[in-house]
Formats: C-alpha cells, sequence, structure tokens
C-alpha cells in the first residue's frame, strides 16, 4: 500500500451548451456518493474550474456548485476566448489548461484528474482512482466514448438523481447499459464490419456484441489520471497524443479501464458532434498510416481489450467477437511492423553514408601534403 497522493481536478469549461451539461448532469455525478464525497478531507485536495468571466456568475449560482465548495477546495483560472476561434484554438486554449494543471499538480506532487466538462463519472469511479494509486498506478487511461447527450441526460435526471435533488448517483454498469443504448452515431465510423469504402475513424476500433455491448481497441486512450514524477512531463497536442510516453511510466504502473463494469465513464455530445473522416472502411492502408503519424508507443494501445456492457453476465457470443477483434489487432499489427522496419532501412542507410562522408573529410585532411 503506498501513499496517496493529493487530488487536483481540472476542468475547462466554457460556452453556454457546455457549461449547462457541467452544472445539470457531470458535476452533479461526480457528488455521488462513492466519487468526491468519498474522499479524506484533506486540505490538499483541489478542484480547479477554468472558465470565462461571463460563464463563471452561472456557475457560482449553481446548487452544484455550491454542494462542491463544501467538500473539496474549489480554485477558478478565468480565461479569454477569442470571439471567434476556431475548433482548433478551443483545443488548444482547452490543452494550456491541462498543462497548467499539469504543472501544479507536479509541484504539489498531486494526482491529476484531467476531467472534461461533458464527461460523466459512474459512481465509485473516484474511489477506485484513490485505490489504484494505493497501489503504485501512476497512469489510468480510459476508452471515454460518446453516448447521444439528450436520451442519457435525461435519463440521469429522471431515475438517478437523489433526494437532495443535486447529485446523481449511478453504477457503471447502469450507465453502460445507457451508453450502450444511445451510442453517438458518429461511433458507426468506428465499427470495423460494415460497407467497404464508409467513412472510418481508426482511433477506436469497434465490434458489437448483439444488444449486449461492444468490444473496442482503442488506440487513442484518454489518460484522465496522471500522476507525474516531475516536470519533464508535456505533450505536444492533445492530452491523449503523447502525455502518458513523456511520463516515463513502468507497465506495471498503468491502468487501463477494460471491463465497463468495474469503472466507467462516458462523454455527453449532441447528434451534430462530427470528426472528420480519417480513412475509408477495409483501407488497411491507411489505417497504418494515420498510426504512424502519432507516437509510436500508443500502437500498444490496441493491444488491449476493452469490454462494455450493460449486463453482469456475458453472453456466449463475446467468446467469438473477442477472436475476431484479436485476430484483426493482430494483422494490423504486423502490417505496421511491416512499415517500420521498411523505414528503418533508408535511415540506416543515410546514418552510414553519413558516418563514410564524414571519415572521407577526416581521411583528406589527416593526408599528408
Amino acid at each position: 500500500m503506498k501513499q496517496i497522493p493529493p487530488l487536483h481536478f481540472a476542468v475547462p469549461v466554457w460556452g453556454e451548451r457546455y457549461v449547462k451539461t457541467f452544472l445539470e448532469i457531470c458535476l452533479p455525478a461526480q457528488l455521488s456518493p462513492a466519487n468526491i464525497p468519498a474522499l479524506h478531507k484533506k486540505k490538499y485536495n483541489l478542484y480547479k474550474i477554468y472558465t470565462t468571466n461571463k460563464d463563471y456568475e452561472r456557475i457560482e449560482a449553481s446548487p452544484a456548485f455550491r454542494a462542491l465548495q463544501r467538500i473539496i477546495s474549489v480554485s477558478t483560472e478565468f480565461i479569454e476566448m477569442p470571439n471567434r476561434g476556431t475548433a482548433d484554438e478551443k483545443y488548444k486554449i482547452k490543452s494550456d489548461c491541462y498543462r497548467n494543471a499539469l504543472l501544479s499538480a507536479t509541484h504539489n506532487r498531486a494526482a491529476l484528474l484531467a476531467l472534461n466538462a461533458d464527461i460523466v463519472l459512474a459512481n465509485g469511479f473516484v474511489r477506485s482512482v484513490v485505490d489504484l494509486l494505493s497501489e503504485g498506478k501512476r497512469v489510468i487511461e480510459v476508452p471515454g466514448p460518446r453516448g447521444l447527450q439528450e436520451p442519457i441526460a435525461r435519463a440521469l435526471s429522471a431515475r438517478f438523481r437523489g433526494s437532495d435533488g443535486v447529485a446523481i448517483s449511478i453504477e457503471p454498469v447502469d450507465l453502460s447499459d445507457l451508453w450502450v443504448k444511445n451510442l453517438h452515431p458518429q461511433l458507426a465510423m468506428h465499427f470495423v464490419e460494415g460497407r467497404k469504402g464508409d467513412p472510418f475513424h481508426p482511433s477506436h476500433l469497434y465490434w458489437p456484441v448483439g444488444d449486449e455491448g461492444v468490444i473496442i481497441r482503442g488506440f487513442h486512450l484518454y489518460p484522465i489520471v496522471v500522476y507525474p514524477r516531475d516536470s519533464s512531463a508535456v505533450f505536444k497536442g492533445t492530452i491523449d497524443d503523447d502525455l502518458v510516453s513523456s511520463l516515463k511510466v513502468a507497465r506495471h504502473e498503468r491502468y487501463l479501464a477494460q471491463d465497463s463494469r468495474r469503472l466507467f465513464c462516458c462523454e455527453l455530445s449532441p447528434p451534430d458532434i462530427h470528426v472528420g473522416r480519417m480513412a475509408d472502411r477495409g483501407d488497411l492502408h491507411r489505417y497504418i498510416e494515420f498510426y504512424s503519424s502519432y507516437a509510436q508507443s500508443n500502437i500498444h494501445n490496441l493491444e488491449h481489450e476493452i469490454i462494455v456492457t450493460g449486463t453482469m453476465d456475458l453472453g456466449p457470443e463475446w467468446t467469438l467477437r473477442r477472436k475476431q477483434s484479436a485476430e484483426f489487432v493482430e494483422l494490423l499489427l504486423k502490417q505496421y511492423r511491416a512499415r517500420q522496419r521498411r523505414q528503418s532501412v533508408p535511415n540506416i542507410l543515410r546514418l552510414a553514408w553519413s558516418k563514410c562522408s564524414r571519415l572521407m573529410k577526416r581521411l583528406r585532411i589527416l593526408r599528408p601534403s
């Protein structure tokens, strides 16, 4: 049992829709009994909100925010948003918020929970984080799949809100069931099987298992908890690309939420949220190109199977689907490694030629006149 570090929560949130979702659904879910209220009342725990002056007025007046203030130290950092910021600019601002929070957590030897404003944590998520940190974990990763905002939020509010009228408490298997029944339409781009040539996004690979759930193989996993050793922990683009590789943690210090019946969270998005077309379904060559454009360490994420299910007992179809997902990933990894070997040959030749050129120059310099 290792000493549990302080916990720093960081939530960038701005804009009417995100603030509403955060205050009415996502923050209340964090207030469920086995989430933030389960923390020991350490003065070093911190909940930090990154928002605009305008949005803070609404946040400050919220019953959920006032309830949060009663159980953990809360601070706010105000950010400036461009009048008509592009999606890339907004992602950059969000990433800068996480960089700021990461530096603060590192300085205070705390673990950082990097939360999105629209992420719903099942009851027990925070308690599980504490348990995993006590076991020596330094990174906790989740797939964080998108679900349809309106039906999930409506069900959470109607069926899982507590008697205080604020907190929402839903167990992992029940939240998984809600997600399975309300998959975001964008996720069709992750289904490996389907019509060849349709839009596809290889960041996640999905295999449906009847109406019981989904098997996920995730290239990009979300590091929702990081416990850095020093200030060398950085990331260039977004938090789910190269942050984990910069942490230099051992394999046994990483934990992936592979079974939604124990640990689960999902994002809530309206149906019009869209992610660009990265490939055509069935174009394995393009999948490999996509993977090769990111940190090489991410490729190992595909080796791990993630089960998301709304039932406690898995039916017989899971056995076949798990075998199919493993075989497909084995094929992808084989092609990826072959591409890496092909690319390494020219690099080796260039290095050898460079060394040879330097040697020839030295010989000409040393040759007597």
